[in-house]
């Protein structure tokens, strides 16, 4: 993931954040809290 997320950040104009997060979409627990982690990494939670 961190090696993805370096390609990405690469290819991103400046300023964009890029974060990683591990998510198995079949659990709707895991989407909640890759939700919450996503909107407190990028400023919206």
């Amino acid at each position: 993931m961190a090696e993805t997320a370096a390609l990405a950040l690469g290819g991103a104009p400046g300023g964009v954040k890029v974060t990683g997060h591990v998510c198995d979409v079949a659990g709707e627990a895991q989407v909640l809290r890759f939700r919450d982690e996503a909107l407190v990494a990028h400023g919206a939670g």
